[in-house]
């Protein structure tokens, strides 16, 4: 299993639906995007 260093993470869907939100979610934390359960940004 890989580490991630995010308190927040998401997959790409929910990035394309409401990025807003997610950014607003975060609370200027970093965002973990997971492709298939996987780290991708």
């Amino acid at each position: 299993m890989e580490s991630v260093l995010a308190g927040c993470s998401a997959s790409i869907s929910e990035l394309k639906k409401n990025p807003s939100a997610l950014i607003k979610q975060a609370e200027g934390e970093p965002i973990a995007i997971l492709n298939h359960k996987k780290p991708t940004a």
